[in-house]
């Protein structure tokens, strides 16, 4: 049930439409697709935001498809979730501050410990208008969201409704693929069963040879027409039997495709063609042997000859399992077309259907012989009916559009089925021209190329042609792959034309949905100004966007070769790049940094944020690492200015201070020697503040010095135990609400800036007097391990986070606590900054609810 917590009604009008157009689409609940994390990764650093989202928003529930930033939270309550209000509106839905919101105040995503602050979501709206859910993006502190950025979430929540509608339309394939399997296995045992007839005559035609010398002679010639119809097909045709998959025949165009002749049929398969023996699809074949299963592959790559030389070449097969009258597999037919110029969709339905065709030629040509015998032929002549009969079950079956005209006008002889469907015909067009039939052709080329085709003898092939067909009386466009194929005679006479078509409408519509969400992907990779690169993993390869060229100050049409780029790149960062882009390619390790570089032509300075990763093997067997460039000059400027302001500032508030402080030192003896004890009092309370601005300034100071690499670092050899009894000394003095006890004190010798290791430990003291209750004890041990000497303070305080842990260590981060106000997030920033140039490493172990404990550690100093 819903839980409504907006205060309003959150269900739309069109809801119960909505859903069912969400159920359609058969995504609810499906694990994870790289296509969408990609885009919602992509989101995060866009916009910079922690969160992002892929949300669907079913009847009582919200579904996350895509989840970055959110742990492995999969679903959330309709009535909780933000998203349930940005599926109300066409448009983009912002709340910059949810606090400031009236509806949101009692949201327990915003009032809980969750803290959501910004929100923006994008609406997922289906072709037909419906708002399924949402692209969004989570922040926990407020944002201003300008109108640019609103366009770009469009645009990507575009782009994710176009996956959707591409996953939907890769499933509605799969299962139509399904089908046509079935039926082609249908196609193949009807013609196993012809195949066995066929022995049967053949049986009988050797018994009364005498008496049908005649008839053995006119199928003699008819036999020579069917193979001159075989080697007349438009496909390459060859035969495998055996284990050793000896070749039993290959027509001229197998021949010609793999370049070679005649003289390998009989040959086993590797002796004829070695160069096969590393090739994938060499086990294949020899699978389809062993398991019977046919198996069909789309633009494949294999190696053939070529002038005496070895090429690689792109082809779609298919490879069938033959079979005998037992079902035991015998051998491997295979059918090639070379799709080099151009990988087009599967001609599969069209082979089988020309080979259904060529087939019923023949059989129609022996029939017309063996009803010139007499009674004694009666017997076979039936056989051949039967069989003529189930070839033209078998075509009118064929998964392909077939159609037979003869003479010059193209009267159209038969037809099947699928091509009445094709062309919403019904068998009324039998015995009429090709041209009168089809009216709507009229206008179109396709008539001249039949004519062109009848004359000259030349086989015309294409593949995704646009055409203008009736459908039920109306003119749509529409896209066929289509074969037209000259039909001769013994002495080469043309009689007709045979013609294959394949409606191939709907997957061209997908490849335009394709194209459509690639293009709207570049939109909103331009419209975000970001610069692109894809680089080979051997060769190092780089291509550049027009943009990436720009921010590295080439121009736009100019080369920019993967080394000439990493030159640009300013020194003191140069090796830190290559480096993470090699660790990239041998260990797939993401990549993300900021660094400057110098341009090339304008010699200007630019700050860059990089992003990429190493993509998968490619169709070419090579893999590529892509990424993404930002330019952030500005920020980078606007970072400067404000530690310069900083600095600034800190060094004027320094001046009265100095003076404050000298003046509280004359009052503090003149209050002791008048003895005012409430003077000494405000005195202390006074002085404690001026500390803690002076501390508070200083550490802004250091701040702008670590910016600006001014800080330094003044290392001597000394010992920690004067240094753990110095920070001892000044918590006694200084702190009077907690006992600090240092415990367990192992000592070393350490080279190193002894105050400004002094200033961790007591930060860390600090720290745990602040966080903890009065009276509770803080602790301070230190120990040896190994070569390095590691210092903890721990505190019986409330604990941190887990949300929190991870950024402590972050520049003006400040933990949210309800009963201590926090500082401003750079003293454990310093502590971070110091250990780390001292080479050491810093940390804290914490539970919450059950205190902390914060640890540094550092090298020992050996002699």
């Amino acid at each position: 049930m819903i839980e409504n917590t907006f205060g309003i009604n959150i269900i739309p009008d069109n809801d119960s439409g909505r859903l069912l157009a969400l159920k359609r689409y058969r995504i609810m609940d499906t694990p994870s697709e790289a296509s969408f994390d990609n885009i919602a990764d992509l989101c995060t650093k866009i916009f910079k935001v922690p969160i992002s989202l892929i949300s669907l928003v079913d009847a009582e529930r919200v579904f996350f498809k895509a989840n970055v930033g959110m742990g492995k939270v999969k679903e959330a309550n309709r009535g909780k979730s933000l998203c349930a209000l940005a599926v109300l509106d066409p448009e983009v839905t912002i709340f910059e501050d949810a606090l400031k919101e009236p509806c949101l105040i009692a949201n327990p995503n915003v009032a809980g410990e969750f803290g959501l602050r910004f929100y923006a979501g994008a609406p997922l709206i289906t072709y037909d208008g419906f708002l399924i859910g949402t692209l969004c993006i989570i922040d926990q502190q407020p944002r201003v969201f300008s109108k640019e950025e609103e366009i770009i979430l469009k645009g990507l929540a575009t782009a994710v409704m176009d996956q959707i509608e591409l996953r939907l339309s890769a499933l509605e394939e799969i299962g139509k693929q399904q089908t046509t399997n079935e039926e082609l296995i249908q196609q193949k045992e009807e013609v196993q069963s012809i195949n066995e007839e066929l022995t049967v005559i053949n049986e009988e035609l050797n018994e009364s040879r005498q008496n049908l010398q005649v008839l053995n002679e006119n199928l003699k010639k008819s036999e020579k027409r069917f193979r001159e119809l075989i080697e007349q097909a438009p496909v390459a045709i060859s035969i495998y039997s055996g284990e050793e998959l000896i070749i039993e025949a290959a027509n001229a165009r197998m021949l010609d495709l793999l370049g070679r002749t005649a003289e390998i049929i009989g040959q086993p398969l590797l002796k004829a063609r070695p160069e096969l023996i590393t090739h994938p699809y060499l086990q294949v074949i020899r699978g389809v042997l062993g398991s019977g299963k046919d198996h069909m592959g789309l633009a494949v790559k294999a190696p053939v000859l070529r002038l005496g030389k070895v090429v690689e070449r792109y082809y779609d097969v298919n490879y069938r399992a033959i079979k005998d009258e037992w079902g035991k597999v015998t051998g491997v037919i295979a059918v090639g077309i070379d799709v080099s110029e151009k990988i087009a969709s599967s001609l599969r339905e069209t082979e089988m259907a020309e080979e259904l065709a060529v087939m019923n030629e023949e059989l129609l040509a022996t029939n017309e012989d063996l009803i010139s015998s007499k009674d004694y032929l009666m017997l076979i002549n039936e056989h051949l009916n039967k069989s003529e009969s189930r070839f033209r079950g078998i075509l009118q079956q064929a998964t392909a559009g077939i159609m037979v005209c003869y003479g010059k006008a193209l009267i159209i002889e038969s037809v099947n089925d699928m091509m009445l469907t094709i062309i919403s015909k019904s068998k009324d067009i039998i015995q009429r021209p090709f041209a009168d039939a089809m009216p709507e052709l009229k206008g179109q080329p396709f008539l001249k190329l039949l004519d062109d085709v009848y004359t000259s003898g030349l086989t015309y092939i294409a593949n995704e042609t646009k055409a203008i067909v009736n459908r039920n009386g109306e003119l749509v466009e529409g896209y066929f792959n289509i074969s037209y194929q000259a039909i001769k005679s013994d002495n080469e006479l043309i009689t007709g034309i045979l013609i294959v078509a394949t409606d191939v409408t709907q997957q061209v519509a997908s490849k335009k949905a394709v194209q459509k969400a690639e293009d709207m992907l570049r939109f909103s990779i331009e419209a975000a100004n970001i610069g692109t690169f894809i680089i080979n993993q051997t060769t190092r390869v780089m291509v550049a966007s027009p943009r990436l060229k720009e921010i590295f100050g080439y121009y736009p049409d100019e080369e920019m070769p993967y080394d000439a780029a990493v030159v640009q790149i300013s020194e003191e960062h140069r090796e830190r790049v290559v480096a993470s882009v090699e660790a990239a390619f041998e260990k797939g390790e993401d990549y993300f940094l900021e660094y400057s570089l110098i341009g090339f032509h304008d010699q200007q300075l630019r700050w860059v944020r990089a992003v990429g990763k190493l993509n998968q093997y490619t169709a070419d067997g090579e893999m590529y690492f892509s990424g993404a460039i930002i330019d952030i000059t500005e920020q980078k400027q606007d970072e400067q200015r404000k530690n310069d302001f900083i600095a600034m500032v800190s060094h004027e508030l320094k001046t009265p201070l100095t003076s404050l402080k000298g003046y509280l030192q004359i009052l503090e003896q003149k209050a002791k020697k008048a003895q005012e004890s409430s003077a000494i009092l405000m005195h202390d309370k006074a002085s404690t503040q001026v500390k803690r601005m002076i501390s508070m300034i200083n550490g802004f100071l250091n701040v702008s010095r670590l910016d600006s690499g001014k800080i330094h670092i003044a290392k001597e050899c000394f010992n920690m135990t004067s240094l753990f009894k110095e920070a001892d000394e000044e918590a006694c003095s200084t702190i009077s609400t907690h006992q600090v006890v240092f415990s367990q004190i192992e000592s070393a010798m350490l080279n190193a800036d002894r105050d400004k290791i002094g200033q961790v430990i007591n930060n860390f003291i600090s720290n745990a007097v602040k966080y903890s209750p009065s009276g509770s004890l803080v602790i301070v041990n230190s120990k040896i391990i190994g070569r390095q000497l590691l210092v903890e303070v721990k505190d019986q305080g409330r604990g941190i986070k887990p949300e929190d842990k991870d950024k402590l260590f972050d520049r003006f981060y400040r933990v949210v606590n309800d009963d201590v106000i926090s500082g401003f997030g750079i003293g454990l920033y310093l502590c971070a900054e110091i250990i780390e140039r001292h080479e050491g490493e810093i940390g804290v172990e914490s539970k919450f609810g059950e205190g902390s404990t914060f640890w540094f550690s550092l090298p020992i100093y050996e002699n």
